[in-house]
């Protein structure tokens, strides 16, 4: 049993690494488009790819969150605190973050829309 236990932990573990790895990559990305926008001028279409930057670091801020989520609570298991607590603390950090990211993301449609 404690070698299954120490498989799936690690196999979270890769997974909040693949998670980060991603978050790493949008933030590049982000940072890329960004500055691909600001070189080509200041006007409209620049305009929409700096709110196209801001919704790729919305998502890499998301996919960060998920990372440290899936750190602490599958592999750390830190236990100082008892269960429904840990899931209460949980859901609400995923919950605020998936809500300003959904949040981020429908101004970015609303301001594509508009442009």
């Amino acid at each position: 049993m404690k070698t299954l236990l120490r498989l799936f932990s690690t196999a979270h573990a890769l997974m909040a690494l693949l998670f980060a790895c991603a978050a790493l990559l949008l933030i590049v990305i982000a940072a890329h488009i960004g500055g691909t926008a600001l070189a080509n001028g200041l006007d409209r279409v620049a305009a929409q790819e700096i709110i196209e930057a801001v919704g790729l670091l919305a998502a890499a801020v998301v996919a960060l969150q998920i990372s440290q989520t899936i750190t602490e609570e599958e592999v750390i298991r830190d236990s100082n605190i008892s269960a429904p607590t840990r899931v209460r603390r949980f859901l609400s950090r995923f919950l605020v973050v998936v809500v300003v990211a959904i949040s981020i993301d429908g101004l970015y449609l609303e301001f594509k829309a508009m442009l």
